[in-house]
Parts: structure tokens; sequence; C-alpha cells
């Protein structure tokens, strides 16, 4: 079944708390570790657990534009999956991600951003990442190993070949958004055809001219977030100009990733099939 919601996102922050009372999972999913267990939330008390992980770590953390609410919510939480990242010893969720798989959603958070008619074309189920976080106290390499795990376990369980979302570059990184622009554009843009357009002028927001020698290109290099360059690790690339997020001073890239484009090493890693 397909959800279809042409104004989920103009919905009140009281009426998306509310409707948390009627929220449905789509897959069920549980991965049990020592020290943790990654699950995809069942209610929506479980979804409130990520949503404010989600506000500690996006406006309390970050700094991003709270525009007087206190939950990190949208619409399209009501009609996602949540992945969530339990200690085990507490019983508290200490990272999440929200997922949105075409199988059950015509509507996608990067649609607010970007045009995404190119990418909806394609052949294939599609499966939105978004709204990754982890509390800064599980905050290292092995909590974000697990939270992949759960992310790549999804992504077959829905049976999808793209996954996409929007990679941010925060705005500490301002000085170097030229760099890093023209670091992606030279070695991980996507093809003319798998490309999507920003509904903005970004260039009117941020400056993203640079003339980058080798140095230059390896220092743009290290500082690609973590996040992205993970992705691009993966077999992911960037899809055009990115979306100036005012609300969360970000600079977001569209991220496309094609199961047949992975890498071995990521392939092998995660269990997921190459082409």
């Amino acid at each position: 079944m397909v959800i279809a919601s042409p104004r989920i996102h103009e919905m009140s922050n009281k009426a998306l708390l509310e409707g948390l009372s009627h929220f449905t999972p789509k897959f069920f999913l549980a991965l049990d570790f020592p020290d943790y267990t990654v699950r995809t939330a069942q209610s929506g008390d479980e979804v409130m657990q990520a949503l404010q992980l989600r506000y500690q770590v996006f406006y309390q953390e970050l700094g991003a534009l709270s525009l007087g609410e206190t939950t990190d919510i949208d619409g399209f939480d009501l009609i996602a999956d949540h992945l969530l990242l339990i200690d085990k010893k507490t019983q508290t969720t200490v990272g999440t991600y929200r997922f949105l798989c075409s199988r059950f959603t015509e509507r996608f958070y990067s649609e607010t951003e970007f045009d995404l008619s190119a990418i909806l074309a394609l052949d294939g189920e599609k499966l939105e990442l978004g709204r990754a976080c982890i509390h800064p106290a599980h905050r290292n390499s092995s909590a974000i190993q697990l939270l992949w795990k759960g992310m790549t376990s999804y992504f077959s369980a829905c049976g999808a070949r793209y996954m996409f979302g929007c990679s941010s570059v925060d705005s500490h990184l301002e000085p170097y958004f030229g760099m890093i622009h023209q670091y992606l554009n030279k070695h991980h843009l996507a093809s003319a055809s798998h490309r999507v357009i920003p509904h903005q002028n970004v260039h009117a927001w941020v400056n993203l001219d640079a003339i980058l020698d080798d140095a230059g290109e390896r220092k743009a290099e290290r500082m690609v977030p973590s996040l992205l360059k993970a992705y691009l690790k993966a077999g992911s690339k960037v899809a055009g100009l990115p979306f100036w997020d005012p609300v969360f001073s970000t600079l977001d890239y569209f991220t496309l990733f094609d199961q047949n484009d992975i890498t071995e090493s990521y392939a092998r890693k995660y269990n997921l099939a190459t082409a």
C-alpha cells in the first residue's frame, strides 16, 4: 500500500504529536549485539524517543533554529520507519535513522529541497535515509557500524535498489564550502541522468567557487563530513548542486546510492549483493 500525503509537511506540531498515537511500523527488524539492540520502533512512544534524541542533537547540541518548538518532528515521521540504537544497560535510545520506502509512500523529505523527477522515474524500489544521529556519549565507530548494519538490513528487507537522502555539510565548514563542492563535483558527481535540481538558487546563499590544486584537493577530502564520506566510500554519488537549509544552517547534498555501484569492500562488510 502506498500512502499519498501531499500536505504532510503542513500539519501543525500539535497535530503531528497527536498523530503518533496512530503510528504503524512498516517492517519489524531486530538485531542483537553485546551492548546494543538495533531495531525498528513499534509504537508512537518508541518513535518519540527518537524524536527527543534528534532534538537534543540537532537543536541543543548543533544549534539549529527551533522555531519555537521543542521536538524535532515533521509529517514524514508518521509514515516512516524509525531505526533505534538502544543501549542495553539503560534501555534508552542513543541512536536513530529515519527510513521512507517507496513501497509505502510517494512522498519524501528530499522533495522539500529538490526536484526529484529524474530519481523517482528510475526503475526499482527506493529508500530514503534521513535524520541520522547518535547521542554524543555513544558517538563512536562501533555504534555507527551497528546503525549501518540495521540500515543495510532494512534496505534488503524493502527490496530497494536505490538509497538516497540529504547529506549535510555544517555551517562551521562554510569557509571551505567552495573547496568541498569542487572536490565532490570532480570525484563523486552522479551522471547527468541521475541529477536533481534544488528549489533555490544556492549561489545566492553561499559561495561555492574555488580553484583546487593538489594540496587543496587533499584538504577538501579531509573536510568532507564523516557520514557523507562513508556514503561515498560505499559507492554513492552527489547529484548536482546542493540546497542551503536555513533552519539547520547546513549545505545539503542529495546523495544517491545505486546497489549496482556498491564497492566490493562494503558489499562484503554488510552482506549486500553486487551487480
